[in-house]
């Protein structure tokens, strides 16, 4: 798969995810978070995220990781976020009034990201804080992306 994947691109851009944070047990529902660890067991983000490093690695191509901090909630090109539950895959923006689909809003963001760590949520708000002195640092954008 990170063969074909590579044939056809030479940058692949990918969420950098934190498989811990993501296993971390939920004491309101166990069982969906039992659910979720199997899952998470077979696919291995982890494991497919370093694959495809090393194969860009031997290609001479290019993966950059995104901080995957609110890559499905913010609304892509867009100024607003909503939280919505891991099941909703699809909803009504109430911004907007667009059909959002989870994971291509969320695929979006992180290619746009990758390619400009400025546009990143996470550092827009972080400078929000920061000109409001409820920070003494703004998040750098380049912390925000891993090159291979």
């Amino acid at each position: 798969m990170a063969k074909e994947l590579f044939a056809e691109n030479d940058l692949i851009a990918i969420e950098n995810l934190n498989a811990k944070k993501m296993r971390k047990r939920n004491q309101i529902n166990v069982k969906q978070n039992k659910a979720k660890n199997r899952k998470l067991a077979k696919i291995k983000p982890y494991e497919m995220g370093r694959l495809l490093i090393q194969m860009a690695n031997r290609l001479g191509k290019t993966v950059i990781l995104v901080d995957s901090y609110k890559t499905s909630q913010a609304e892509y090109g867009t100024k607003y976020q909503e939280k919505h539950d891991v099941n909703d895959g699809k909803w009504v923006s109430k911004h907007t009034e667009a059909i959002i689909e989870r994971d291509l809003n969320a695929s979006r963001n992180i290619l746009a990201w990758a390619l400009n760590p400025k546009e990143h949520i996470k550092y827009k708000e972080s400078l929000k804080l920061y000109k409001e002195g409820k920070i003494k640092t703004a998040i750098k954008p380049l912390n925000l992306i891993t090159v291979n």
